[in-house]
């Protein structure tokens, strides 16, 4: 018994030699009290005190790999959607340490769930073990660990824009041969959506800012031109992109939509990621009955302003999902359901996203405050000193 435990310890060292090197160097983001990102959130060294004790029933050890950051980060820390600790929603992460009542080994891979308290960090013990993660399905993580490029980074977004577009989808049963209309195409679920969909055989009209608000521009004031963010949701699959600005022509662009649906008729479902004027404009193309459905997209922040006649006269729904609730309240079962398909289509190169890595030991707190205004061309993801084994960073 000896040998064989000596054995598996050496292999253990050997596998998961960069954490221990890291650790001495570990960091985390955290806050206090909610504010703007630039002045409360911190960043300080942290040492893993229970590194060798026993854990507790139900806990687990892990080190992070790689994790995003959205604008639904920064809205948490600087209006209070989640308690105050640790920064960050979603991530990736490797087990190093598992007590025997979690369903987790040493070396699996798991996604974190609305239970994992933050994110943000190097490494983490995990009290709730069970609630906390759920495991990346065999073929994903095979792709992870053989290298392919942009894998880590795709699989860490995994329960955010792509499960939001999933579950979209799913919650409102659209099938193959109908059309959905959605704004804020060029967003990280708005990209999933248009993804997804054209997997499913949906078609998609897709609606792109073309007017932002100066007050919005990130701090360098550049955004990527219309054409260029056109061309690139068209060859993610979007069978029509229009900019707000041509949708402002009503008739013009209810004539587009219904040219494109066909005999199936106007679109019954439009997803709405920002609010505003644009939410009008999807409106203008729904059926009677039809259900406008609002979530969390970059930015949502504006305001609603519906017609009347919207009600009275077409009788249209408005509804709201929130991914994290859903997955608090969701059986386990019907969410590994979820990571394995979107796991798959990940490893078939069918869903992509459009992202930018950065090494967590660089990231700075200006480069989360860039998130808030919602413009960054990429979606943001930052890999730790562990996950740096999985990708070949270029530069920081």
């Amino acid at each position: 018994m000896a040998l064989v435990a000596a054995g598996f310890r050496t292999v253990v060292q050997r596998r998961f030699g960069s954490a221990q090197a890291a650790a001495a160097a570990a960091t985390e983001f955290f806050y206090e009290r909610n504010g703007p990102v630039d002045t409360v959130l911190k960043r300080r060294s942290i040492e893993d005190s229970s590194s060798g004790k026993a854990l507790p029933r139900n806990a687990a050890r892990v080190e992070l790999l790689a994790f995003p950051l959205t604008p639904f980060d920064v809205a948490a820390i600087e209006r209070g959607y989640r308690s105050t600790g640790v920064a960050g929603v979603q991530g990736i992460a490797r087990v190093t340490a598992a007590a025997p009542e979690t369903p987790f080994q040493v070396g699996d891979l798991v996604l974190a769930l609305p239970a994992m308290p933050g994110t943000w960090r190097d490494h983490a013990t995990v009290p709730n073990a069970s609630e906390a993660f759920v495991a990346v399905p065999a073929t994903l993580r095979r792709a992870i660990e053989d290298k392919v490029p942009g894998m880590l980074e795709r699989a860490a977004t995994l329960l955010g824009a792509p499960a939001m577009a999933y579950r979209l989808l799913e919650e409102h049963g659209i099938q193959p041969g109908e059309t959905i209309l959605l704004n804020d195409a060029d967003g990280a679920v708005g990209l999933a959506l248009v993804q997804l969909a054209n997997m499913r055989g949906i078609k998609t009209v897709s609606l792109v800012d073309d007017e932002i608000p100066e007050d919005e521009l990130p701090p360098e004031g550049h955004v990527e031109s219309y054409a260029v963010v056109a061309e690139r949701i068209k060859a993610l699959g979007s069978d029509v992109v229009v900019s707000s600005s041509f949708a402002r022509q009503t008739a013009t662009f209810r004539e587009l939509v219904s040219e494109l649906a066909g005999n199936r008729g106007m679109p019954r479902v439009a997803f709405n990621g920002s609010g505003g004027a644009s939410a009008r404009q999807l409106i203008s193309c729904l059926r009677p009955h039809g259900t406008l459905v609002t979530y969390s997209g970059r930015r949502a922040t504006q305001p609603l302003v519906i017609p009347t006649s919207a009600f009275t006269e077409f009788q249209l729904n408005l509804k709201g999902f929130n991914l994290m609730l859903w997955l608090e309240n969701a059986p386990r079962d019907q969410v590994q359901a979820m990571v394995d398909a979107l796991g798959q289509a990940m490893t078939r190169g069918a869903l992509t996203g459009w992202l930018e890595r950065k090494s967590f030991a660089s990231l700075q707190i200006t480069d989360i405050a860039t998130i808030r205004s919602g413009t960054r061309p990429r979606q943001l993801v930052a890999i730790t000193a562990a996950g740096q084994s999985l990708v070949q960073l270029a530069g920081p």
